[in-house]
């Protein structure tokens, strides 16, 4: 990723609040002590981004075929 492309990224970030539970802090943490991500907040949105452009990905393209095949 360019500069350029990482602050345009950046500028469009929103702020969100939600509960985890004490497991996946725990192994978040896990991963930022390790030295894998800088920070909790780069951990999860790294791990949320991984889910939308794999699994959730697939899932809606499922259900996309599915409903056209309906159609």
């Amino acid at each position: 990723m360019t500069a350029c492309s990482w602050v345009e990224e950046r500028r469009r970030l929103r702020h969100v609040s939600f509960k985890i539970s004490e497991r996946v802090v725990r192994n978040v943490d896990l991963l930022v002590t390790k030295g894998i991500f800088v920070d909790r907040t780069e951990a999860i949105r790294t791990a949320l981004d991984m889910y939308f452009e794999g699994t959730a990905k697939r899932w809606l393209e499922m259900y996309r075929r599915r409903k056209a095949a309906r159609s």
